[in-house]
């Protein structure tokens, strides 16, 4: 049985990059999409969702994220 991991990406610190003064600031580019699944059995999916810092995600943001319906392909079997 594929056991399948689904990442929900959300911006903060993993798509922060650094710009020509600096600062930092977040990136429109999930690095998530560019990884490869050299594990056999599972399947590892990636779905953007938000792109913002970590502190700046409020209880609205979770609350669109647990009201998104899901397609079949991204619904996990378990929620933690």
């Amino acid at each position: 049985m594929t056991k399948k991991i689904l990442v929900l990406h959300t911006g903060g610190t993993i798509s922060m990059q650094v710009d020509e003064s600096g600062a930092v600031r977040t990136s429109a580019d999930n690095p998530m999409n560019h990884i490869s699944n050299p594990l056999e059995g599972v399947e590892v999916h990636s779905l953007d969702f938000l792109n913002l810092p970590s502190p700046h995600i409020k209880p609205k943001h979770m609350l669109a994220l647990y009201k998104k319906k899901l397609n079949k392909r991204h619904r996990p079997m378990m929620v933690l």
